[in-house]
């Protein structure tokens, strides 16, 4: 099997990837501005510099990929940016905890720094499954040419016979209940508007990270393999 590169491999797994992670970037930062009272100075250096390495980061690894067309690339590109799309979620998250107070902004780091100790060993176990390796295995051993994009979601519609829109999904559904809180659609006191925003970002931070299992750690460890091994 071999895998050819198309232009919509490089919209999906760059360039789209690229554009996704820029305008949350500029979304946190607009968060960022709009927090009351902050008097902190660490806290405004925690969040310019990591604002900053944001984007310079999302333009290194897209610039390093913009130019190629190597499978492996546009699939590190991929694993990357989930993890970039991710930790943004995370800092609008903060900014909008920083409202209720200095505590909630250290408590929600804590509990982000539990949450990525847990997820590293549960993806690494999760990688020894035999299962899950036979079937990537399965489609390159095979004659027939398979796309980037196919390959990537082979795992995820094999086990739950799903599309690939589950993150998008959570996104819109963030958007709406930030529309349904802020307009007070649901008659929620003010005093919990805060609260609730940031638990939304920090779900969807969360949820970024654990639909990537089947559907990009598991594809882009098997090609990183299949890079070594050529």
């Amino acid at each position: 099997m071999s895998i050819k590169l198309s232009e919509f491999d490089y919209k999906y797994f760059v360039k789209n990837h690229f554009i996704l992670n820029v305008v949350l970037g500029v979304l946190g930062i607009l968060g960022f501005v709009t927090i009351k009272d902050l008097s902190s100075y660490y806290i405004i250096y925690f969040f310019l510099i990591s604002y900053i390495l944001y984007f310079v980061f999302c333009i290194f690894i897209f610039m390093k990929a913009r130019n190629t067309s190597d499978v492996f690339v546009y699939a590190r590109h991929r694993y990357l940016s989930c993890y970039l799309s991710s930790f943004c979620f995370f800092l609008i998250s903060l900014s909008i905890a920083l409202n209720l107070g200095e505590i909630y902004f250290f408590g929600l780091i804590f509990l982000y720094v539990l949450f990525f100790i847990f997820i590293f060993f549960f993806n690494k176990n999760g990688l020894q499954s035999k299962e899950y390796w036979s079937i990537l295995d399965k489609a390159f051993s095979s004659e027939e040419n398979i796309e980037l994009y196919d390959l990537f979601f082979l795992i995820s519609k094999h086990k739950y016979k799903s599309s690939n829109l589950s993150i998008f999904i959570a996104i819109i559904i963030s958007q709406i209940t930030f529309v349904i809180v802020m307009n007070g659609f649901l008659k929620i006191p003010s005093a919990y508007e805060f609260y609730i925003m940031s638990g939304v970002f920090l779900f969807i931070s969360f949820f970024i990270i654990v639909n990537m299992k089947l559907s990009v750690i598991y594809p882009y460890y098997f090609l990183k393999q299949k890079e070594c091994i050529t």
